[in-house]
């Protein structure tokens, strides 16, 4: 199986159970502690990783484009 279709699946996921959880923050219903800790701390990670790869695909881009540059 690619990457492309192993991601697909938990991105759905994830997806699908973001939007209750931003309808019950917006409208302003209650949470414990540990749940808001839970959702910030899987932000943050997440926030983290994107960040990660963005740095991971600009140096692959440069490095990719630098290749072909000294290939001509």
């Amino acid at each position: 199986m690619d990457n492309r279709l192993r991601v697909q699946k938990p991105m759905k996921r994830f997806m699908a159970a973001i939007s209750p959880i931003g309808a019950h923050l917006m409208a302003g219903k209650p949470l414990t502690d540990v749940e808001l800790d839970s959702i910030v701390n899987t932000c943050l990670e997440l926030q983290t990783a994107i960040e990660v790869w963005r740095r991971k695909k600009c140096l692959l881009s440069k490095v990719s484009r630098r290749s072909f540059v000294k290939g001509s």
